[in-house]
């Protein structure tokens, strides 16, 4: 008898760890997709790079980032007002990600 309820516990385990898994794929693909498809604030963004920092710092290293990758400065800057508003478009978004990656330990679907 004790070995048949070891195996359920075990089969059962499996089980747990199987729907676990299932649910973090759709919270990622969820996730991707928000990225994908979701406007940020400055500060918003900037967190999800520099999550240790202040929000003020996040903001500037993350511009400063910006700055100095020159074809992303200059594809953002080329036809809106990048430099006046907090609010990124998705364009913008898309663009910052694709440029500088995906913030670090935020999207598992790139590993």
């Amino acid at each position: 008898m004790m070995h048949s309820c070891v195996h359920h516990s075990t089969l059962e385990d499996i089980y747990i760890r199987v729907i676990i898994n299932a649910l973090i794929l759709i919270i990622n693909l969820k996730i991707t997709d928000m990225r994908l498809n979701s406007s940020y604030t400055r500060r918003s963004l900037a967190m999800l790079y520099f999550p240790d920092c202040e929000p003020r710092n996040a903001v500037r290293r993350l511009t400063g980032m910006i700055k100095r990758c020159t074809d992303l400065y200059e594809q953002l800057t080329r036809c809106s007002l990048f430099d006046k508003r907090q609010n990124l478009t998705i364009r913008e978004t898309r663009l910052i990600v694709d440029y500088l990656g995906l913030p670090e330990g935020c999207f598992d679907d790139e590993d």
